[in-house]
């Protein structure tokens, strides 16, 4: 979405290579998850109103979104529904965005990063980040509260490695290439 606010005017260039370089300091350092969307957040959020990111997520979703989908996971998706199964987005990216896109692929509940917003409805701080270990942990405790026969996760990246390690069947979706080394040498699916 950092391209499409830059096309509308909200993110500028420097911004834009600030993400990268960013996200490649942390990726080649080692830096936790954490690390990275304090930074990008204090950079790109914080003090800035949640609506002036919200208002574009419609306009994101109805020009950009179909264009990004990855088609073997819709039409995993797509299988996973018509056998009636629960199924739960979860994703580090902002709430905002994350629970608009679960309601265009037919999702009923999602879960994605949220932020403290102060009176003004500015962005004032990092309220919860949904990194892997987050996501495994909720898995646990819903399998704890239900009689879940199955637990399939899909990711695309080696920071859902929790998650991955977790379910009993675990698939990777166009992965990035550690994840698909390892997927590779444990025998997950790759898709």
């Amino acid at each position: 979405m950092s391209r499409f606010l830059y096309k509308r005017g909200v993110l500028s260039l420097s911004d834009l290579f600030f993400c990268v370089r960013t996200y490649l300091y942390c990726l080649i350092r080692h830096r936790p998850l954490n690390d990275l969307h304090s930074r990008v957040f204090e950079r790109l959020f914080h003090g800035k109103p949640l609506e002036q990111f919200a208002s574009h997520v419609a306009d994101f979703i109805s020009m950009r979104l179909s264009k990004m989908l990855y088609t073997p996971a819709l039409l995993e998706l797509q299988k996973w529904k018509q056998k009636g199964a629960r199924l739960v987005l979860l994703s580090g990216s902002p709430d905002f965005l994350v629970k608009p896109i679960a309601r265009a692929l037919g999702l009923r509940e999602a879960h994605g990063s949220e932020y403290n917003v102060d009176g003004q409805g500015c962005l004032v701080g990092l309220k919860r980040l949904l990194d892997g270990q987050w996501k495994a942990d909720f898995l646990k405790a819903e399998a704890s509260r239900s009689k879940a026969v199955q637990s399939i996760a899909y990711s695309d990246h080696i920071l859902d490695l929790p998650l991955l390690e977790f379910v009993k069947l675990p698939i990777v979706v166009n992965p990035e290439r550690r994840l698909r080394k390892l997927a590779r040498r444990r025998g997950w699916k790759i898709l």
